[in-house]
């Protein structure tokens, strides 16, 4: 802190200062620095200051025990040689009192560019609506670019184009409640837009203030550059709880881990989350997470004009139906982990053979 100080000095662009500083702190890792668990310290210490207790201020000759006599008593209780530093380590443990270990932060540049993703990052925290137009993606890139939306539990659809794809996701500002996790899982999911290799150009329409909103506009060329990891796809918790235990389950479906793009009509696709096959027919299975029910509606509609009929949606139960409404064939309905019997009763259900 003393050294940011330093840099401001008499400047006036304090914001982009302390926006850099903001950035390197979040990259710094802490540790405790003592010599005896504070935790277990402190289970000693506050039970021998209530048995000695009230504690006096200073030193009187048969006068009450001092903070420094409950340290040093805690010290022989605790089998340490002495009392030394325990007055610190006391609340070591502490986040504002623990030591400063280490920055991860490679160089001035990685830290400009991560500065410059921030910015975009705190826009989207506003956003009512944003498009990414995607130009001849390659299928893995759109698979991993789809499944980070999942990963981030965004509400989006997906539409073709002329020259590619464009992935519609609601922003938080078009929610009624939780907004400030959803704004935050759509700004993580910037980055995984940045990885993607073909041109690329995002629109954010923007509540910028009460006067009205604003439009945010990125393309491939302005050079951002992901602070993240590369991590590709990913799977559902369910998915992986299920899979943990499919094969103990000998339900003759073989799992297919690896699920491509299924087009829903002449505009639109869906990729599921992991398929099963049996006597040559396939089934798909999406896991639907953070979604309202208007846009499960809207996905379901889309699925009975044009397919694929043997796509199953696993849906929370509290969004698959109105009380007393009946569930639709393809809709799996669950609360924490996917009901085995169900999906399989299911899966006999949509399954078809494939046509290719």
């Amino acid at each position: 802190d003393a050294a940011v100080d330093g840099v401001l000095g008499d400047a006036v662009d304090h914001k982009v200062v302390r926006g850099l500083a903001k950035l390197v702190e979040d990259q710094c890792s802490y540790a405790v620095a003592a010599a005896v668990d504070p935790a277990a310290l402190r289970r000693v210490a506050y039970r021998l200051a209530a048995e000695r207790g009230p504690l006096a201020s200073r030193a009187l000759e048969g006068g009450r025990p001092t903070r420094d006599a409950v340290l040093a008593e805690a010290a022989a209780v605790l089998g340490l040689p002495s009392a030394e530093g325990l007055g610190e380590a006391l609340h070591a443990d502490h986040a504002d009192r623990q030591t400063l270990v280490g920055v991860e932060v490679p160089d001035a540049d990685w830290l400009l560019h991560r500065y410059n993703v921030s910015l975009v990052q705190s826009v989207l925290l506003r956003a009512t609506e944003v498009k990414v137009l995607l130009e001849g993606p390659r299928p893995a890139r759109l698979r991993a670019l789809l499944r980070a939306a999942k990963f981030h539990q965004l509400l989006h659809v997906v539409q073709r184009t002329p020259l590619g794809w464009m992935l519609v996701l609601d922003g938080p500002a078009s929610l009624f409640s939780q907004t400030t996790r959803y704004g935050m899982a759509l700004a993580r999911f910037l980055p995984a837009v940045l990885h993607v290799e073909t041109p690329w150009r995002l629109e954010a329409r923007v509540a910028w203030s009460a006067r009205g909103t604003r439009t945010l506009a990125l393309d491939a060329s302005l050079g951002l550059r992901p602070h993240t990891a590369d991590v590709g796809s990913w799977t559902p918790s369910e998915v992986e709880a299920l899979r943990a235990r499919w094969d103990a389950l000998d339900t003759g479906w073989e799992w297919i881990a690896e699920a491509h793009p299924l087009p829903v009509g002449p505009d639109s696709l869906v990729i599921p989350d992991v398929g099963f096959r049996r006597d040559g027919r396939v089934a798909w299975l999406e896991v639907l997470g953070y979604w309202r029910r208007a846009s499960l509606a809207a996905r379901l509609a889309a699925l009975a004009a044009h397919g694929p009929r043997n796509l199953l949606l696993a849906v929370p139960r509290k969004l698959a139906a109105e009380k007393g409404a009946s569930v639709p064939e393809g809709v799996l309905p669950f609360s924490e982990v996917l009901p085995t019997r169900e999906l399989l009763r299911r899966l006999e259900a949509v399954a078809e053979v494939p046509s290719d």
